[in-house]
């Protein structure tokens, strides 16, 4: 026995009444070249992984220097990574299984397998991402979708819906391919990694007291969006949580966030001043929803044509988002002294600044009294500020 070589690949008979013949090569084990009868040749190789035997096809066989070389080169590099545990058969069938796969069918599995990890709002913001401002690209194999793509759609988005919202899809896409990098073979790299944020600079408006007051008051009698604001002004929580509020959650004078409806996944306790009370109390209470707000089983939705509906009632006040009443919270009880800063990010549930890092793991007080007293003291404060 030698290495296969043209000469020997030309001498390989099928012996009479066999339906084929096989040869090895002695420079790489395992490697051999198979003839049938009709004079087809194809090559092939044996190795072990974990104690599991197996053979794979490297191709059809020429009795040609350059293609016997080539069969050769990948059935060594083959050899070597069974030694290592790496299984070619199981990597072919794996690629086989995604490689029609679209994007949208994964984005499915991706959205399937990160329910639990995810928070409610995180969650349905991540599906709408996904399904809906991707789909351009639903139809397209992952392994096909390159930078150039990712970028049209995005400009695409932004045109019509704005930078930020672009923003927010890059990143959804970006945590897809992310997760689809460990599990579609061909998939070599992330397309969104060196695509830039739409929107320029950190967001930092705030609304100061006499703006605070113009919300206050264009928010009334404009229905559950209009509750929704003021509650936002008086607790400075996010948006979601005030919107998928439910009355389980209400308890004792206080809201009781469960993790999975907050962003950084810790449950969290909203004391209720009593002009939150008080806005609360006077909602109706439906028999067949759990929900303070919106319809059905679900919160509150619409939130576009409602934002507009307000802004339309506001005059002479710079362009504002519902999260920078959030901010305007958290600066204004800084302003007015209404609580030591570590108080005032409990209350929202920061977990940063004085709760971050190593003094975050070690300091795990709730201060829920402090809390209670800081937002009654804001409470107080936005009453005099709207009267």
């Amino acid at each position: 026995m030698s290495a296969l070589t043209v000469k020997r690949l030309q001498g390989l008979k099928v012996p009479q009444g066999k339906r084929d013949a096989i040869l090895f090569d002695t420079t790489c084990p395992g490697f051999g070249v198979r003839k049938f009868e009709s004079g087809r040749m194809s090559f092939f190789l044996k190795y072990s992984v974990d104690g599991k035997k197996r053979k794979v096809s490297l191709g059809p066989a020429l009795p040609d220097t350059a293609v016997i070389e080539s069969a050769r080169t990948k059935a060594c590099i083959i050899q070597a990574r069974a030694q290592l545990g790496e299984d070619e058969i199981a990597k072919r069938e794996a690629r086989r299984s995604t490689v029609k796969r679209t994007l949208g069918q994964l984005i499915e599995r991706f959205l399937e397998a990160k329910r639990e990890d995810m928070s409610e709002t995180y969650y349905r913001d991540n599906c709408r991402y996904l399904r809906e401002y991707w789909a351009p690209l639903h139809d397209q194999a992952v392994q096909m979708i390159k930078r150039v793509d990712a970028v049209n759609v995005l400009d695409e988005i932004a045109d019509k819906h704005g930078k930020a919202t672009a923003d927010r899809a890059r990143s959804a896409l970006s945590s897809f391919f992310g997760w689809a990098l460990d599990r579609v073979p061909d998939l070599e790299a992330n397309p969104l990694v060196a695509v830039k944020n739409r929107a320029t600079g950190r967001r930092d408006r705030t609304l100061n007291d006499a703006e605070l007051r113009k919300v206050w008051r264009a928010a009334a009698n404009t229905g559950d969006h209009g509750i929704i604001v003021r509650l936002l002004i008086l607790t400075g929580q996010r948006k979601s949580e005030i919107a998928d509020l439910k009355w389980s959650e209400i308890k004792d004078g206080q809201i009781n966030l469960p993790g999975d409806r907050t962003k950084n996944r810790r449950p969290h306790i909203v004391p209720l001043s009593t002009e939150a009370g008080a806005i609360i109390k006077a909602v109706p209470i439906w028999s067949d929803s759990d929900y303070v707000f919106g319809e059905g089983q679900r919160g509150f939705q619409g939130w576009s044509k409602a934002k507009r509906a307000l802004d339309a009632k506001l005059r002479k006040i710079e362009p504002w988002r519902l999260h920078d009443l959030r901010r305007s919270v958290v600066t204004g009880m800084n302003e007015h002294g209404i609580a030591p800063p570590h108080i005032i990010e409990a209350v929202v549930n920061h977990i940063s600044g004085h709760r971050g890092g190593i003094a975050g793991i070690y300091n795990v007080a709730s201060y829920l009294d402090a809390r209670d007293l800081a937002l009654q003291a804001w409470g107080v404060h936005v009453a005099k500020l709207v009267r």
